[in-house]
């Protein structure tokens, strides 16, 4: 099964996202997730789990011979790779974008819940245009990669706090379409 279907399945969806960042039980997921049947929820994270989506962090012995597993997501697994990317229908990139942004108001929601309200935020958006040609977007996409490189290798340690850069790339098709849209500045940094 492609990466793309796996992850696109409603029920996969829904499981990938309640698992963004977080480990839960196959039972807290149950209280979370009450529209699925057990058996059904069993058998989407034992494939997501053989598939190298989930992993299983934790197992323990709960009334006798029965396991319970507690699973989380398996950092960049369910990112498409470029050659998934090429393979994948229109309809099948819609809904993986989907899940992406709905991935990130999440993240958004938990940080604003739990920010400090008293000391300034240090989370900001903002749409930069570039004008590249093909050959200049891929020297910026390397350049980029190994200005991060150093900073995305930086393992976890108590003086520091995860913070997330996502990034999205959608280029305009023609220039046709430029004269016609309105002109519009960026949006400034929420920073």
């Amino acid at each position: 099964m492609k990466k793309a279907e796996l992850i696109l399945h409603p029920v996969r969806m829904h499981i990938i996202l309640k698992l963004h960042q977080r480990a839960l039980t196959a039972r807290q997921l149950a209280e979370e997730l009450p529209d699925i049947a057990t058996t059904t929820l069993y058998h989407h994270l034992g494939l997501l789990t053989k598939a190298g989506l989930l992993r299983v962090v934790e197992e323990r012995q709960v009334r006798g011979t029965l396991n319970e597993k507690t699973y989380t997501l398996v950092q960049g697994s369910t990112t498409l790779g470029e050659e998934e990317m090429r393979q994948a229908s229109s309809e099948e990139l819609m809904q993986y974008f989907q899940v992406f942004v709905s991935g990130l108001l999440g993240e958004f929601a938990h940080y604003l819940e739990h920010r400090d309200a008293s000391t300034p935020t240090d989370a900001g958006c903002q749409t930069i245009p570039l004008e590249l040609t093909d050959e200049e977007f891929a020297q910026f996409a390397e350049a980029f990669k190994a200005f991060l490189r150093p900073w995305s290798q930086k393992q976890p340690a108590p003086e520091r706090r995860r913070r997330h850069l996502s990034l999205v790339m959608i280029s305009q098709m023609s220039k046709a379409s430029e004269k016609t849209a309105e002109t519009v500045d960026p949006p400034s940094s929420l920073t």
